[in-house]
This record gives structure tokens, sequence and C-alpha cells, in this order.
């Protein structure tokens, strides 16, 4: 599974560097449309190389897909830290009412063998 992700990756990266070096031509890119003639103010125009417009939307599209992810899944998370410290604190609970664990002899043969 590990060599099937591995190629997997690798087959991504050829096609971005493709795509990237098939766009290198540089495009202008506006936040707006032109509303000159209304008197507004003029958008901000960018020159950017043509693979940056789809490569950039995959990056925003990644980070806006991680965070909503880490939002969504905050419940469980704190579901999850609740039980496991309501299972700690049992497992504690346990320990007090069974008293130290009684001695065998396998602890002193453990004793034996273990370094000082």
């Amino acid at each position: 599974m590990r060599y099937v992700r591995i190629v997997f990756y690798l087959l991504v990266v050829i096609v971005l560097t493709a795509l990237a070096v098939a766009n290198r031509d540089v495009v202008t890119v506006y936040t707006g449309p032109d509303m000159t003639d209304y008197g507004l103010p003029p958008v901000q125009a960018y020159d950017l190389p043509l693979f940056a417009l789809p490569l950039g939307g995959l990056a925003v599209g990644f980070i806006l897909g991680v965070i909503w992810e880490f939002l969504r899944e905050g419940a469980t998370r704190r579901k999850l830290r609740l039980a496991a410290k309501e299972a700690e604190a049992r497992a504690q609970e346990a320990e007090k009412r069974a008293g130290p664990a009684p001695k065998t002899e396998a602890d002193e043969d453990l004793k034996a063998i273990a370094p000082a």
C-alpha cells in the first residue's frame, strides 16, 4: 500500500510539473469587472503565470477543506477526550479498590533479570 501511495504522489507531481511547464505564459488577472465608466475606482490587476491560477485554486481548496474538517470533527475529539478522562478515572478508582497487586514469582524473576 505504501508503494501505491508513493507512485500516486509521483504521478501527481509529474502531471503538475507538466501543467506548469506547458502554461508558463503570463496572463493578467483582474479582481473584478471594469466599472470606471460608472465612476468607480479601477480594480486591481495582477500579472501571473497561467499555471498559478489552477494550482492556487487547488491550494486554497485544500486549506479550506482542512479547516472545514478540523471544525467538523471538533465534537468527536471532545467526546474522545472526555471518554479518555473518564476511563482514566475509572481505572484509578478500580486500582484503589483492588489495592496493590499481589506479588508473584514472575515479579521476582523480572527483578532478577532487570538491569539496576
